[in-house]
């Protein structure tokens, strides 16, 4: 989700972008910030690189 936030900020004429933010309460848990939509819209994360910190604990917990 977060690269495909940073690749829609990029285009000048994009307009919609379907996501299931809601559908998988665990995808929220394998990363510290999850990119969310505030006011219906994706802003554009503060922190370096793609803005996610990956949970490497709750990974390991989904390991196969």
């Amino acid at each position: 989700m977060a690269a495909t936030v940073h690749y829609s900020l990029a285009i000048p004429n994009f307009q919609i972008m379907e996501h299931s933010h809601d559908a998988l309460a665990w995808k929220g848990s394998i990363a510290e910030a999850y990119p969310a939509p505030q006011e219906g819209r994706f802003a554009a994360p503060h922190e370096p690189g793609l803005g996610v910190e990956i949970n490497e604990a709750a990974v390991a917990r989904f390991a196969v």
